[in-house]
């Protein structure tokens, strides 16, 4: 099951393997949390640095980037 947390956030995109389609945002605290290319509504060319808006769930697997995009 999944818990979401509705409102949105702003972060950076630090790393990125547009290989494998998926990379981490760091938040304004500073965490490190997991995204994918296909929960991007607006991303034509995604790479480090840039600043993104989120909603973040979590999962089994720990926290996760939803509903991004790019700012």
């Amino acid at each position: 099951m999944q818990k979401w947390r509705e409102n949105k956030l702003e972060g950076i995109v630090s790393k990125w393997f547009p290989d494998k389609g998926y990379g981490f945002v760091e938040t304004i605290s500073g965490d490190e949390v997991f995204f994918h290319i296909s929960q991007f509504s607006n991303a034509e060319e995604i790479k480090r640095g840039d600043r993104v808006s989120f909603t973040l769930i979590q999962t089994k697997k720990g926290p996760k980037c939803v509903k991004l995009q790019l700012l």
